[in-house]
């Protein structure tokens, strides 16, 4: 069995891959001109499972051939623009891989609750894979919180994503944030929306026209924290107090207390004893609010990937639903 899950992330293509009966991992750089033979090379799998972009036109895991323009609705894209994801998957499509494409959530997703349907999108694909790896180390009810570029955080009510909060609704990312007060001004005197919301986050002390590279300015971000600069270590705890509202913030639309909160993303990435630290911090926090804290779980950096590759098994042998999405098949 041959089989794969690609995660396309803001930073980077992330591939989990399942072959021979061993499991490997393999990154590739978001750039403008990627080598992609790390991923091609491994040969064509017997099924592919690809989050790719917003995917805000698909409301079921589809087939590539049968997703009409890769499925996305036809406007311009949220954050910066590379290419490389998109590289990819036509790629994909020309070597005739059989590929799944995975849905977002959105005002369209038949089942998410009233009041997130205020909201016309909650999470990309990427984020509902990790939540189908949430239910394999949490369970069917959690709320799991991916922060890096920006922060997006989503509710799991029996294996399912009933609602969450996208990157422009509540806690910034280091980079990309809620367009505020000052962001709309920003934009309506002319600046660009997309170079706005890219640096509206958490290392930007206002939002400018910067268009910086998301991989270089969180990898500034990483060795600030090995360094033990200050300004990123109050930048941390800044994201772990804004990721613990979001938390809160999705608790309150949960019909029963949530036992397991994954914090995913940048937490990953992050030094052990500095992680010890971001995690006492969310969890003193939740303990405060809650009386009692959940479970705080790591979601490490193949996550999303390692997610997808579970969908793919389940394609494999069959499945009707994932995560409650219907499966089209070939």
């Amino acid at each position: 069995m041959h089989l794969m899950g690609i995660e396309h992330g803001s930073r980077a293509l992330r591939a989990t891959v399942l072959k021979d009966g061993q499991t490997h991992h393999v990154t590739i750089p978001r750039t403008e001109d990627p080598d992609l033979s790390p991923i091609l090379d491994l040969g064509k799998p017997d099924i592919t499972v690809v989050t790719y972009s917003m995917g805000d036109s698909l409301t079921e895991i589809v087939p590539l051939e049968k997703a009409e323009d890769m499925g996305l609705l036809p406007t311009r894209a949220a954050g910066k623009e590379i290419g490389t994801g998109t590289m990819l998957v036509q790629k994909l499509k020309e070597l005739d891989w059989p590929v799944y494409l995975v849905p977002g959530v959105h005002r369209a997703t038949p089942w998410i609750k009233q009041p997130f349907r205020r909201y016309s999108h909650i999470c990309a694909p990427d984020k509902v894979c990790g939540a189908f790896m949430g239910t394999k180390k949490a369970g069917e009810d959690f709320i799991l919180v991916d922060a890096s570029t920006n922060t997006v955080s989503v509710v799991v009510e029996g294996s399912k994503i009933t609602g969450g909060l996208d990157a422009l609704a509540l806690a910034p990312g280091l980079i990309q944030g809620p367009l505020d007060l000052e962001c709309l001004r920003a934009v309506g005197s002319g600046s660009d929306v997309e170079k706005v919301f890219s640096s509206s986050g958490l290392m930007f002390d206002s939002p400018t026209d910067m268009d910086e590279d998301p991989s270089v300015a969180v990898e500034r971000f990483l060795q600030g924290i090995g360094s033990g600069d200050f300004q990123a270590l109050d930048l941390l705890d800044d994201l772990c107090d804004l990721c613990t509202m979001e938390i809160c913030a999705l608790a309150a639309a949960a019909d029963k207390p949530l036992e397991a909160v994954i914090l995913a993303g940048i937490f990953a990435e992050l030094d052990q004893r500095t992680r010890d630290h971001a995690f006492t911090r969310v969890h003193d926090r939740l303990e405060i609010v809650r009386g009692k804290a959940p479970r705080l779980i790591l979601g490490d950096v193949h996550f999303s990937s390692d997610g997808a590759l579970e969908m793919a098994k389940q394609i494999c042998a069959g499945a009707d639903t994932i995560m409650n999405f219907k499966v089209i098949r070939r």
